[in-house]
Order: C-alpha cells, then structure tokens, then sequence
C-alpha cells in the first residue's frame, strides 16, 4: 500500500510539472524590478540579484525589438512586487557569463513563468549550449504559440520575426500647378484627385525631388 501511494504521488509530481507546474521550488523572493521580458531583480533577506530565466529569449528592449515593450510589460505585470520562488536547474550552470543567476521562476500558483512567457508568444525558445531539463516541455509550449499564431507569432504583430516588416506606403500627388499637398495610401482625400494629373510615387524621397514644396496632408498610419 506504502508502495503504491509512493508511486502515485510521484505520478502527480510528473504530471503537474508535464502542463507547466513546479511544485518542488526553493525560497520566496521578491521581485523589485523588471528589466525586460526574461531579466528580473529579486530581494530577500536584504540582497538584490539580477536573475535571467532560464530557456527564453524575450525580444530586447534595449534594441527595440518586434514585441519587447508587450514582452516587458508581460512580465513586469506578473513579476513586479509579487513574492515568487525560484528553481535552478542542475543541469547547466548556476550563472551565466555576466553573472546573473539562471533559474526558473515558479508563480504563487505553482506554475512555471518561463514556460508561460513561451506558450503565450511573449518570448523565444533559447536553448545556450546543452539542454536543460525542460527543453523538451519548453520547445512543445512554443510550438503551441506558433500554431496558434499567438503574441508575437502573430501576422499582424511580428509573425516570429526579430524586427517588425515595417509598411510600405504608395504617396500620391496631383502634378496641377497649383497643387500643394501630397497624400498617403491610407488617406482617401487621394481619390479626389483628378486622374489626368494624378502622380504615384514609391517613397516620399522620390516624389519631393520631382515636386518640392508639397506638404504632407495627412500622416500615413
């Protein structure tokens, strides 16, 4: 009987942490600061710690990157001030090459937070050398994202791209003399333009060399 409830407890214990559930975490710290999507400053007892988590790769804030101000905000809005636990993983190494601590941080709840940020688009999937315990949960989370299209596996945020496609738009002028302004694609008043003078240009660069002095009536969005 003391055999099989062993065995069955530690059934739960795989299961919880199969969907993302820790129920084996260290102390309690606190979040004092979010520094971007996978970088946090924890206290406890009076001590600080900058903590990078261990297998996500939030786009940089820094770099503006595609979703890192949503990646930040994310974590920032589940982090910030919240008492959280975190777990390392003996597999790989404590620190990384600045010295932040690598660990996994396990919410109130018990879930995992680094696999969250991954199954909700909100970060990459970052495996550093070799893998680490959870690789194998972790890529199955982002692939779940992706074929959702969620975050910033989205068409219309990043579609899993580094940089935001920035939109390019057509520009439209009326080569009349006495003209003045020159439109975007997304301003209609373009389609008042008489046809027998109406003028297309790719860039605005391009138009203002053949028309200088036109003024922009209305800002593209």
């Amino acid at each position: 009987m003391v055999k099989k409830l062993f065995i069955i407890a530690l059934l739960i214990v795989f299961s919880v942490s199969l969907f993302g559930y820790d129920v084996l975490a260290g102390s309690k710290y606190k979040v004092v600061e979010v520094l971007d999507g996978d970088t946090i400053k924890v206290k406890r007892n009076s001590k600080i710690k900058t903590v990078r988590l261990i297998g996500i790769d939030a786009p940089e804030l820094k770099s503006s990157e595609c979703f890192s101000k949503k990646a930040y905000k994310k974590t920032k809005r589940r982090l910030l001030g919240k008492k959280i636990r975190l777990r390392r993983d003996k597999t790989i190494d404590s620190r990384d090459m600045y010295g932040r601590l690598l660990r996994y941080v396990i919410l109130k709840n018990g879930r995992n937070f680094n696999r969250l940020m991954l199954r909700r688009g909100f970060a990459y999937e970052y495996t550093f050398g070799k893998s680490y315990v959870y690789s194998l949960l972790f890529k199955t989370a982002q692939q779940k994202a992706i074929n959702g299209k969620e975050g910033l596996w989205a068409k219309d945020t990043c579609n899993g791209k580094r940089q935001k496609v920035i939109k390019k738009h057509i520009y439209y002028v009326s080569s009349y003399g006495s003209a003045k302004y020159y439109y975007c694609d997304t301003d209609s008043a373009w389609k008042g333009l008489s046809p027998k003078y109406l003028r297309q240009f790719n860039s605005v660069k391009e138009l203002l060399r053949e028309f200088p002095g036109r003024i922009l009536h209305e800002a593209c969005i």
